[in-house]
């Protein structure tokens, strides 16, 4: 997509018209991309990125639907995961303790644990009855926070994959989850309301509520102690 925005600039530079902010905006842009293409070229867009805590690993999901481990200090890059799929969700995300990864399955209602850095699949988290949307997993291991494009939550246990409670259904659509460091769960979606949960091993009960957004809620991450909380709109 960057070079041909180059073949585009450059086959238009010296059409009077088309030379204004705009075109040096994205010549700019376009610049800059070569630049970190350069240094690690994945060959395809990134749609969810995670670092390994354990050995700084780079994990990206990319667009032609397959998993990509970029080593930073080799530069290496080794890819995984499914080929046969058209379309694939964007998220990855490690524990704390580096020893487990979690990212989209082929069937795009199941998330996946994998071992790290085996990349061995452990087991696999569903199904949702619609495409898994985003995942969280809490600071001291013991669960995966799953959510779908349906609004549903559901929660797992990390190391067996088994389900607690039931899914729970939180909004319309598009859902998004985090943990914070004492276990409290947040999630945000289509509803524009930003909820906190209490995390148990019979399931989630609603700790607050808070309506902050005009639009859908499209992220929300805790701050390193727990203390703060902030989320992010469509608009």
């Amino acid at each position: 997509d960057v070079m041909r925005a180059v073949e585009l600039l450059d086959e238009h530079e010296k059409e009077v018209d088309l030379i204004g902010p705009e075109w040096h905006l994205l010549r700019g842009l376009c610049k800059e991309a070569q630049e970190v293409r350069a240094k690690f070229d994945l060959g395809y867009g990134a749609k969810g990125l995670a670092i390994s805590p354990k050995d700084g690993k780079i994990v990206a999901m990319l667009h032609n639907n397959t998993v990509a481990v970029v080593d930073p200090s080799s530069r290496e890059i080794n890819h995984f995961g499914p080929k046969n799929r058209t379309w694939l969700p964007g998220y990855a995300a490690f524990s704390n303790s580096g020893d487990h990864l979690v990212v989209p399955y082929e069937d795009v209602r199941f998330a996946q644990v994998i071992d790290w850095p085996s990349q061995k699949s452990l087991h696999r988290l569903g199904p949702h009855d619609d495409d898994v949307w985003s995942v969280a997993i809490s600071h001291d291991e013991a669960y995966v926070a799953t959510t779908d494009r349906s609004g549903y939550l559901a929660i797992w246990e990390l190391e067996t994959g088994n389900p607690i409670g039931e899914p729970k259904k939180l909004c319309k659509r598009d859902c998004y989850a985090t943990f914070s460091p004492n276990g409290l769960l947040a999630t945000g979606g289509s509803d524009r309301n930003v909820k906190l949960w209490n995390v148990t091993s019979r399931g989630v009960e609603q700790a607050d509520k808070h309506e902050l957004h005009t639009e859908s809620v499209e992220a929300v991450r805790f701050s390193k102690d727990g203390t703060m909380l902030a989320s992010g709109s469509s608009h």
